[in-house]
C-alpha cells in the first residue's frame, strides 16, 4: 500500500523561518517527545546528506535530509522505518502578504508489512488535515509565546 497525503498550514513568519521548524532541531521546539540523534552531518544539521534518526511509538525512524533550500523555502527528506514503511516528506513554505508563510507538508509513504498497510490505511485525508490542524494550533502557541 502506498499513500500520498498533502496538507497546508499557515504561520506568521517569513519562509525561511517558517521553514526551520521544520527540522531536526526544529521540531523540538513543538512536537512533543521528538528528540533526533545525528548519525552523520558534515556540518550543520540541515545540510544535504544529514543523517538523523528518531523514535517514536516504539519504532525507530531514520531520516536523510534529500533538499535543503531555505532561501526557497523548500525542504525534502527521506524517511525509512524498517520493517514498517519508507517514503519522503516535503516542506514547501511559501510567502503571503501578510508577511507570514503558507507550509505545505506533503507524506508519500509505501508500506512494508501488512500491519503497516492496516496503520497507513487509517491516515484518511480527514485525519491528515486534522493533523495540520493540530500542528498549526503547536506552532501558533509556539510563534505567539516567543512574541509575548
Amino acid at each position: 500500500m502506498h499513500i500520498r497525503r498533502s496538507g497546508s498550514l499557515e504561520i506568521p513568519l517569513p519562509p525561511r523561518e517558517a521553514l526551520a521548524l521544520f527540522t531536526a532541531e526544529g521540531e523540538r521546539e513543538w512536537v512533543p517527545g521528538w528528540d533526533p540523534v545525528y548519525l552523520h552531518t558534515e556540518g550543520a544539521p540541515t545540510e544535504e546528506g544529514t543523517v538523523f534518526r528518531t523514535e517514536h511509538d516504539g519504532q525507530e525512524t531514520v531520516w536523510l535530509i534529500l533538499r535543503w533550500e531555505p532561501g526557497d523555502g523548500v525542504a525534502r527528506y527521506g524517511r525509512f522505518t524498517p520493517g514498517h514503511r519508507v517514503g519522503t516528506v516535503e516542506v514547501r513554505c511559501d510567502p503571503r502578504p501578510s508577511g507570514g508563510s503558507r507550509v505545505t507538508v506533503t507524506y508519500a509513504l509505501t508500506a512494508l508489512s501488512e500491519e503497516d498497510a492496516q496503520d497507513l490505511e487509517t491516515l484518511t485525508p480527514e485525519a491528515y488535515r486534522a493533523m495540520m490542524v493540530e500542528w498549526q494550533e503547536r506552532l501558533m502557541d509556539l510563534v505567539e509565546g516567543e512574541a509575548s
